[in-house]
C-alpha cells in the first residue's frame, strides 16, 4: 500500500511539473510571438476594431505621412507614386496579399489595443471619437525611393536593399522588387510581387559569406557552422518589429562541403536584411544589433507612448577577430568598406558620423558593378542630404 501511495505522489509531481512547464513554455511563447498571433489574418478582434477606431497614421522618419485616414474614413497613402511603390512591402497593400507588413504587425498599435486602463475610462466619459496610436518608422521614405529607382535604371526587375544604422540597428532603408501602387489603378500585379525579398527570400551569399568566414579562427566545419551560428544563422528569429525569415547554415559537418561553404556557398542562405546585420557587426566590432523599424510610437494626444531604445542582438564575434573581419571588406573609395559579386553589394561605412551598412542584391545581374552602383549612389546622396545644415530632421533632431 505505502509502495501504492509513493507512486501515486511521484506520478502526481510529474504530471505537476508537465503542467507547470506547459505554463512557462505558453508565458514565454505569449511574450515573444504575441504580436505575431495578433496579426494573424484569423483575429476577430482586429476586424472587429477595426469597425469602430480610426486607425493611427503612420510617418517615415522625418514626418513624410505614409498611410492615415481621411475624412471619409478611407486609408490613404503617400501622395508620391514612387514611395507608394517603395514602401508598399513595409507597409502592406491593404488587401492582405503582403504578410506581415506594418499596418499588419502593428495593428495593435495603430487599433488602440495599446492604451492604458486610465485613457479608456477617459474616452468613455468624454465621448470622443477612439483613434489609434501614430507610428514612427526608422526609415526615410526618399531614400527608399531613391533606392527603389536607382535598381531599376540599371535594369533590375528584382532584389531587394537594406540601409542599417549598425550603432542603433534603426533600419534607415528597405525596399524589394518587384513591387507595385498600393493605390488600385487597374494595372495587373504579378504574384512574385507580393513578395518582400529584403526579410523573406534567402539568398546564397557567395562572397559577401566573407566576414563570417574571417570571423572563423580555423577553416574546419565545425568551428565555421559555429561562426556561423554566432552571427544568427540557424538562430530563430523573433525581432519585435519586423519578421524576418530564419537564415540557414547546414547542420551536416560535411569535409567535402566545407570549400563550399567558405565561398558562402553548400546550401547556406541569408536574407538581405540579416546579410547587412553581418556588416553592421562587422563595423560595430562584432555587436549585432538588433534590427530597428518603430522609431517612436505617439498617442492621439501626441505624447509619446513608446521610445524604443537600441539592444544587441548579439555578440557576432570576439574583440580580437575585428580586424580579422573587417580585413574581408575592401576599401571602395568614399569611406565605403565593401565586398562585391555579380548580383550582391555588402558594405559599411566606418565613420560614426555616419555608420551605416548596407546590402544590395541584384537578381540576375551578371555585372558586379551593378549592385555595387546602386550602394555608391545612394550612399552618396543619403550622406549629402543629412549633412549639418541640409536636412537636421533626417538626422532625428
Amino acid at each position: 500500500m505505502k509502495k501504492q501511495r509513493l507512486r501515486i505522489k511521484v506520478l502526481a509531481l510529474f504530471l505537476f511539473g508537465l503542467f507547470a512547464l506547459l505554463a512557462v513554455y505558453g508565458g514565454y511563447t505569449v511574450l515573444t510571438n504575441r504580436d505575431r498571433w495578433f496579426a494573424s489574418s484569423h483575429n476577430a478582434r482586429i476586424r472587429a476594431q477595426k469597425q469602430s477606431v480610426t486607425a493611427g497614421s503612420v510617418l517615415d522618419r522625418n514626418g513624410v505621412v505614409l498611410a492615415a485616414n481621411d475624412a471619409e474614413g478611407n486609408r490613404v497613402y503617400a501622395e508620391d507614386a514612387a514611395v507608394r511603390k517603395a514602401l508598399v512591402h513595409i507597409l502592406g497593400d491593404g488587401a492582405g496579399h503582403i504578410s506581415n507588413g506594418v499596418e499588419d504587425f502593428h495593428a495593435s498599435y495603430l487599433y488602440g489595443f495599446r492604451t492604458s486602463l486610465g485613457e479608456r475610462i477617459s474616452l468613455l466619459f468624454s465621448g470622443g471619437e477612439r483613434i489609434g496610436d501614430t507610428l514612427q518608422l526608422t526609415l526615410s521614405a526618399e531614400l527608399c525611393a531613391r533606392i527603389s529607382g536607382a535598381l531599376r535604371d540599371r535594369g533590375v526587375e528584382a532584389g531587394a536593399a537594406v540601409i542599417l544604422d549598425w550603432q542603433t540597428g534603426e533600419i534607415l532603408a528597405m525596399t524589394s522588387l518587384p513591387a507595385f501602387d498600393p493605390v488600385p489603378d487597374g494595372t495587373a500585379v504579378p504574384g512574385t510581387a507580393y513578395l518582400n525579398r529584403a526579410t523573406r527570400s534567402p539568398y546564397a551569399p557567395g562572397a559577401v559569406f566573407g566576414p563570417v568566414a574571417a570571423a572563423c579562427a580555423e577553416a574546419a566545419p565545425r568551428p565555421l557552422q559555429k561562426a556561423a551560428e554566432a552571427f544568427g544563422f540557424n538562430d530563430n528569429f523573433l525581432f519585435a518589429d519586423i519578421v524576418v525569415e530564419n537564415s540557414v547554415y547546414p547542420t551536416d559537418l560535411s569535409e567535402t562541403a566545407l570549400e563550399a561553404r567558405l565561398r558562402g556557398e553548400g546550401g547556406i542562405r541569408a536574407t538581405p536584411l540579416h546579410l547587412c546585420m553581418t556588416a553592421a557587426a562587422a563595423a560595430n566590432g562584432g555587436a549585432m544589433m538588433t534590427p530597428r523599424l518603430i522609431r517612436m510610437v505617439y498617442t492621439p494626444e501626441n505624447r509619446v507612448r513608446v521610445n524604443p531604445a537600441p539592444t544587441e542582438y548579439r555578440t557576432a564575434f570576439a574583440p580580437e577577430a575585428t580586424e580579422r573581419v573587417r580585413a574581408a571588406f575592401a576599401d571602395r573609395g568614399d569611406g565605403i568598406l565593401g565586398i562585391g559579386t555579380q548580383t550582391c553589394f555588402l558594405g559599411y561605412l566606418k565613420d560614426t558620423d555616419t555608420p551605416w551598412a548596407v546590402c544590395v542584391v541584384a537578381e540576375g545581374s551578371m555585372d558586379e558593378s551593378v549592385p555595387a552602383g546602386v550602394a555608391s549612389e545612394v550612399i552618396g546622396w543619403y550622406r549629402e542630404f543629412t549633412a549639418p545644415g541640409r536636412n537636421s530632421a533626417a538626422r532625428g533632431e
